[in-house]
């Protein structure tokens, strides 16, 4: 329309004041030019249901040049889906209706070309060669809708958060706490806002172990640590809390974040525990120096009962005595093993075991192991009904292993014991031999019920 005027009055014959006039029509118009094709929004015209212009922007948002636009008919209609239009065409004809007026409002453009756009478009209208014409301005909010429902959604994470989170300000003021912050200590936001946090102390931690926390986070790192706290009413709240501090653009800390678990049932448990184990460790511990001093004490009068009743035999041929002096013998023999057994285990028990690591020759342990089954078939008086054999293979007796041979010969006396004690009649035997990864393999095996 300027243009077209502007070529007109070039034609007449015109004063300066015209000329003046003309000089500052064209400023304006290119200045109006310059605005409307370097505005980030899409803009557009239309007038008797056709659009007659659009900006750059409109261009690169809807993928259309200015000679699609300056074709005849060409609708702003046929650059959505029919829904979308219809929507668009409502707003439009609630509002604008006179030259002058205009509507704004937000929604989602479905492009014909399948694309979604979240859009603020602002339509006014102006009259036009004694007609109403139209312009609108499309401004892309997508980005914006996206910040948005980013922060909605960590509003509500941190609203509806199960822990609680407190926000304060570079001097550790409060400027925020979550619904479970009040829940956990009484406090509502209203009592909390502007307060520091150390309401919440009980007076457990030292200054020093404050100073420290401090340090931490003055240096710009984030502290984490256990902290005995207390509630309005007073009850002891104990939390696992960690607290980061917040930037900004120019890297100075404005705020503070914490993020606090309530782990008091946690630390009431592990106390619990800790109160119990001190007991059960007292209480072994008496134990264990009982059975030793019983053991001690035991064993004086039973090597007597063992001693006499070994010589009695050698005293009297009266068989009955002589049976009974046995039976006796074979009793104290076995309740001394077993006092041993006691005693080992109050020892293991009450104080650790060390083990000695010694070079030791198989074809050794093989004849201790011999020597301790003969005994107890002795001691039993099963020699006469259980067979024995320790059976070594003869290129494996020579060789040695790494052990604390002590050890061993009572470990595995111990299976002897248990294989000679549950078999009746059979036998006992053992298997030495050295498995291809070069490891000892010793295996106990009887004929009676078994472990």
């Amino acid at each position: 329309l300027i243009p077209s005027i502007l070529s007109a009055m070039e034609k007449k014959s015109l004063k300066k004041s015209e000329v003046d006039a003309l000089k500052q029509l064209k400023s304006s118009d290119m200045k109006y030019r310059m605005l409307i094709e370097q505005s980030i929004d899409a803009i557009f015209m239309i007038f008797r249901g056709r659009m007659i212009y659009i900006n750059h922007n409109f261009e690169q948002l809807f993928g259309v040049n200015s000679l699609d636009v300056s074709a005849d008919g060409f609708k702003f209609n046929s650059l959505l889906t029919p829904g979308c239009y219809n929507q668009v065409e409502r707003y439009i004809l609630q509002a604008v209706r006179n030259p002058g007026s205009s509507i704004n409002f937000e929604m989602k453009l479905e492009l014909a070309n399948g694309k979604v756009l979240d859009a603020e478009i602002a339509f006014s209208s102006f009259e036009y060669h004694d007609e109403i014409a139209y312009q609108g301005v499309i401004h892309d909010i997508s980005v914006r809708k996206k910040i948005m429902e980013r922060n909605t959604l960590l509003s509500r994470a941190v609203e509806q958060s199960p822990v609680s989170i407190v926000i304060t300000d570079a001097n550790a003021t409060i400027e925020y706490a979550n619904p479970t912050f009040e829940q956990r200590t009484g406090y509502s936001l209203h009592e909390a806002l502007g307060q520091n946090p150390r309401i919440l102390q009980s007076g457990e931690h030292s200054p020093d172990f404050y100073r420290q926390m401090w340090e931490v986070l003055l240096s710009g790192k984030t502290w984490t640590g256990e902290l005995k706290n207390k509630t309005k009413e007073g009850l002891v709240l104990w939390e696992s809390v960690s607290i980061s501090p917040i930037y900004s653009d120019q890297g100075i800390v404005e705020h503070y974040v914490g993020v606090k678990e309530d782990i008091t049932s946690r630390i009431d448990t592990l106390d619990q525990l800790r109160q119990a184990k001190e007991k059960a460790e007292e209480s072994n511990r008496l134990k264990s120096a009982f059975l030793a001093t019983m053991s001690h004490e035991l064993r004086t009068p039973l090597n007597q009962i063992i001693g006499f009743s070994g010589i009695i035999p050698q005293l009297t041929q009266d068989e009955s005595v002589v049976d009974f002096a046995k039976q006796i013998n074979k009793s104290g023999n076995e309740l001394f093993s077993l006092i041993e057994d006691i005693f080992q285990m109050a020892m293991v028990e009450h104080s650790p075991v060390v083990l000695r690591r010694n070079r030791v020759v198989i074809g050794n342990i093989a004849e201790l192991l011999k020597i301790s089954l003969s005994d107890l078939l002795q001691t039993t008086g099963k020699q006469d009904v259980i067979r024995m054999s320790v059976d070594v293979e003869p290129a494996t007796e020579a060789r040695h292993i790494i052990t604390d041979k002590p050890k061993l010969i009572q470990a595995l006396t111990q299976l002897l014991r248990n294989a000679v004690k549950f078999t009746s009649g059979g036998f006992v035997t053992v298997k030495i031999e050295l498995t291809d990864d070069l490891n000892l393999k010793i295996a106990v095996a009887d004929s009676g019920i078994g472990i």
